[in-house]
């Protein structure tokens, strides 16, 4: 196998996941039973099995602890439940901010930091702390760094927030996937190196102004084949990417595979890709080729990461590679491909299409959801439906007045009460655009607004892209 640091590998994390899970196990039966027990020995035995498997691809693992999370490689582990939560605060109230876990520990070890944090904290100062008791019980495999001082960090120590602007950056992306398109359909080479730089500002735009990046990705009910479609996915791609805890640098390869992944699609015959209607199983077959081409074209000119002709190739693979184009033997899907592909359907499902209008984000979750068995990783396909929460941009809600509403952009201090545009009056007899604003600052006579409940179907009417001012549409 592979470093798993160079990319984000989904097998590790779930054995990151399932080590700290046991240790929380463990250290909770050690409130019912003696260190010695069976029941404490099964869970310590499980947790070592997990550990084995993590230090035989690296010769330590650490651990970090950054509120409730589990960090490794600065990436979090993310959705973590009761046990391991509780691990992480006995942890933490002890002063541990950090495990280090070196190649040949036992299993004996191990039994012996959960009697160590689980000892009362009074205790573990007389005996000298945690790494002092765990030295004194004879732990030379593991070791305990103290938690950051948060007050002692100053004000100036405070790194800037780059100062892009989200706009700026979203139409410097639409442009790059344009360029990058013209370039590919007359024959040249693609300038990877402007195209980066584009992913990179709206890598920053992302990570720092996450509310509004949302925004602009949000439904807009376009044709499926233009420039803006590519910079949504690319968008969601990062946006779904920083939330599995990837680095700025991953971010940023992933980005660009993301806004290049589909340029197979300009060799495709535009009277198929405008067609209005179904296609025909011949049609459908000449549209399925365009993960070839683009990979092709993509691997000849020579690209900055490996990964950017593979998700060109990979992206409509599926999970379970039932999808196209079909291989000869099994393969292992490269993780961005796995990635790209969650937002890629789900663009596409809140979408405008030949044959039906684009679905509210409500509804194409649903589809995604009740799906084909296989088609997504289904941890990456949970956490894409985390990242978007409760209310997706793009989603029509019915406040608790009887009025209609489209979220516009979610609130990441309170995901129950993103930024919307009322667009019904109480009756539902009216269709207009309010204004864009806080629902919790809507005036309302009597208490406070909310939402009662996601729809499933806009208002004959009404788009949702005469509500959010984007840059111009520009077509493949």
């Amino acid at each position: 196998m592979a470093d798993p640091r160079g990319e984000f590998n989904p097998e590790r994390t779930a054995r990151l996941r399932s080590f700290v899970t046991e240790l929380g196990i463990g250290l909770r039966n050690l409130g019912f039973y003696d260190s010695t027990h069976p029941v404490v020995g099964q869970t310590v035995g499980a947790a070592h099995e997990m550990l084995m498997l993590l230090l035989a691809e690296r010769p330590s693992v650490v651990l970090k602890f950054v509120g409730g999370e589990v960090v490794e490689d600065e990436r979090p582990l993310f959705n973590l439940k009761g046990p391991v939560l509780a691990f992480v605060a006995a942890c933490q109230q002890q002063g541990i901010g950090c495990l280090t876990f070196l190649r040949g520990v036992p299993a004996g070890e191990l039994r012996v930091l959960l009697e160590v944090v689980g000892e009362s904290a009074e205790r573990l100062k007389e005996l000298g702390g945690p790494n002092a008791t765990l030295r004194a019980r004879g732990v030379v495999h593991i070791g305990g760094e103290g938690l950051v001082d948060v007050e002692q960090v100053t004000e100036d120590e405070t790194p800037a927030v780059p100062s892009v602007v989200p706009k700026a950056a979203y139409g410097a992306a639409l442009e790059a996937a344009r360029r990058a398109m013209v370039s590919v359909r007359v024959g040249e080479r693609v300038d990877q190196s402007a195209a980066a730089l584009a992913v990179h500002d709206l890598t920053t735009a992302v990570l720092h102004h996450p509310s509004a990046m949302m925004g602009l990705a949000s439904v807009r009910g376009m044709d499926e084949y233009t420039f803006s479609h590519i910079v949504h996915i690319c968008v969601l791609v990062l946006q779904l990417g920083a939330y599995l805890g990837l680095s700025d640098a991953e971010l940023e390869s992933l980005g660009l595979s993301a806004l290049l992944h589909d340029v197979g699609k300009v060799f495709l015959p535009i009277e198929i890709l405008r067609k209005q209607g179904r296609l025909t199983p011949s049609e459908t077959a000449v549209v399925q080729q365009h993960p070839s081409y683009g990979a092709l074209v993509l691997s000849r000119q020579g690209t900055h990461f490996q990964s950017i002709p593979l998700v060109a190739f990979e992206h409509h693979m599926r999970f379970d590679q039932q999808g196209y184009p079909r291989v000869k033997r099994p393969r292992t899907l490269h993780p961005y491909s796995l990635i790209v592909s969650v937002p890629d359907v789900y663009d596409a499902l809140t979408t405008d299409r030949p044959y039906r209008l684009a679905l509210t984000p409500h509804a194409a979750l649903g589809i995604m959801d009740a799906g084909q068995p296989g088609q997504f990783e289904p941890e990456l396909l949970a956490m894409f439906k985390a990242m978007l929460g409760p209310y997706p941009a793009g989603s029509l809600v019915r406040l608790n007045d009887g009025r209609l509403a489209i979220v516009t952009r979610p609130n990441h201090e309170d995901r129950e009460t993103p930024w919307v545009r009322v667009v019904t009056d109480e009756r539902r007899t009216n269709l207009y655009a309010g204004e864009d604003t806080l629902l919790s600052e809507l005036p309302r006579r009597n208490g406070a607004l909310r939402i009662v409940e996601s729809l499933e179907d806009y208002p004959s009417g009404l788009r949702p892209a005469d509500l959010v001012g984007l840059p111009e549409e520009m077509e493949f």
